[in-house]
């Protein structure tokens, strides 16, 4: 199933695989026709950043808590097509769609397996949840989308360093003889701009590009290859992986915040000033929050989806409508499992250059960061996983890419059973997943519990402006 080099299949398969992933999240995108569950913040804030007070109708009444590229986005689409449900959801289907491309072209390029990358793309396509985020005006969408683009320029830059592995240069490396990791510093200065939450993504660029640079120079025999990591490439690192992201993300804030750049930085009315003062203000707001949210659900719960995500309800006299995020017991609970093989082979084979060290790192400071922060007394939504759905899909394929041997056939007659019914399962909960109307008699009479009844009272109900029946 292995192919190495890019072949005309592969534009078959990355053309079918975006026509599908596109022309799902585009159809029937403004079902619900109001905001729903975070919208009414982020929707609201984009309209007011480019249309502002007289355009939107309204005035903003507290300081904003994440940082605004997001929320550029989603107001790119408002200025363009206008304050509807269309204008504030399409900069999410754009993201969500070119994320499962990036994640094509990842899976293409580090397991050089065309059965992979579909795989991989596929089965993030039809993913619940990424698929509900992929339709709303919510800013993690765009976590994944930088996120995913950074790992990918971060493999590209891996290919020119091991590429360059014996015949490396004992002197300090050329600032721009690294454009992808440019590349990847940028993208990951981005997902920062878009949510603090990408912020591990960040160090698992750092931490892949150290390890490729050291197997680099382990590959050559000449010795010494920490030290020569350091000395070589340690300003390249610096700048583009830790400056640049820097620079990206206070970009971000052009136009925001009021102050000059034509004064000393930490003058009175200073631009760096304000951009400063607030990320100290964002920082205290999240390290001090401290919520009761019946839809909260601890990061160890998130794989096996304890507590779905409940975004939107309506429950009539004929039917009900919903939007419910909770992933597939087909996809995620085997990724688990493809995801612990990875790491026993990582621990086997203990190559940095392997793509499972790749899929590894990303999962551990996706997941495992917030693992780490599992008893902080923050609040941690289903959601929140968005990051690492990527990363397990790639595990996934990863198995699928290694393929063959003496029992090739049956395994492939596994395979193929295990996508059928993902797939079908995807069209059995996609009523679910979109708001369409579902008649009682069709499917069986959703029961609500009480905690679900409280969830839908307080939660989900008041921004739909539909008559509460529980």
């Amino acid at each position: 199933m292995a192919a190495r080099s890019w072949t005309t299949i592969d534009w078959i398969a990355l053309a079918a695989v975006t026509v599908v992933a596109g022309g799902l999240r585009f159809v029937g995108m403004t079902n619900p026709s109001v905001m729903i569950f975070d919208e009414s913040y982020y929707a609201r804030d984009a309209c007011w950043y480019v249309l502002g007070d007289a355009g939107c109708g309204f005035r903003l009444p507290y300081r904003e808590v994440h940082p605004p590229l997001a929320k550029w986005l989603i107001g790119w689409g408002i200025e363009t097509i206008g304050y509807n449900p269309l204008g504030w959801r399409i900069a999410a289907v754009a993201a969500g769609t070119l994320t499962i491309v990036l994640l094509y072209l990842l899976a293409r390029r580090i397991l050089c397996s065309t059965a992979g990358a579909v795989v991989a793309s596929g089965l993030l396509t039809i993913d619940f949840l990424h698929f509900i985020h992929s339709r709303i005006a919510m800013l993690d969408v765009f976590v994944p989308l930088f996120g995913v683009a950074a790992v990918l320029f971060c493999a590209y830059d891996r290919d020119q360093v091991l590429q360059r592995a014996g015949a490396l240069e004992d002197r300090p490396g050329r600032m721009l003889a690294h454009p992808w990791r440019i590349a990847a510093g940028a993208a990951a200065g981005a997902a920062m701009a878009s949510k603090w939450s990408a912020l591990p993504l960040l160090l698992a660029v750092i931490l892949l590009t150290l390890c490729w640079e050291f197997a680099a120079r382990q590959a050559d025999g000449r010795g010494h290859a920490f030290g020569r990591v350091v000395r070589e490439e340690g300003f390249s690192l610096a700048i583009w992986l830790l400056v640049l992201p820097l620079l990206v993300y206070s970009a971000t804030y052009a136009g925001r915040l009021p102050g000059t750049l034509a004064t000393w930085p930490w003058a009175e009315g200073a631009w760096v000033r304000s951009l400063v003062e607030q990320q100290l203000y964002m920082l205290r707001f999240h390290s001090g929050i401290s919520i009761t949210h019946p839809l909260l659900s601890p990061p160890w719960s998130w794989v096996v989806w304890r507590r779905p995500i409940f975004y939107f309800a309506a429950f009539e006299e004929t039917g009900y409508r919903l939007i419910v995020g909770f992933g597939s017991p087909f996809a995620w609970w085997i990724a688990l499992g493809a995801i612990i093989y990875v790491g026993a082979r990582v621990l086997r084979h203990r190559s940095v250059g392997a793509p499972e060290m790749t899929i590894l790192i990303g999962f551990m400071f996706t997941y495992g960061f917030w693992l780490a922060f599992a008893g902080a007394h923050q609040p941690f939504f289903l959601f929140y996983i968005l990051p690492t759905l990527p990363f397990m899909y790639l595990a996934l394929a990863s198995l699928v890419a290694e393929l063959g041997g003496a029992h090739r056939s049956v395994m492939t007659v596994g395979i193929a059973i295990w996508a059928v019914l993902t797939v079908a399962l995807f069209v059995f909960v996609h009523p679910w997943l979109t708001a369409a109307h579902v008649p009682y008699g069709s499917w069986r009479p959703l029961r609500p519990t009480p905690v679900d009844c409280r969830i839908f009272q307080d939660f989900v109900w008041p921004s739909t402006g539909i008559p509460r029946s529980c």
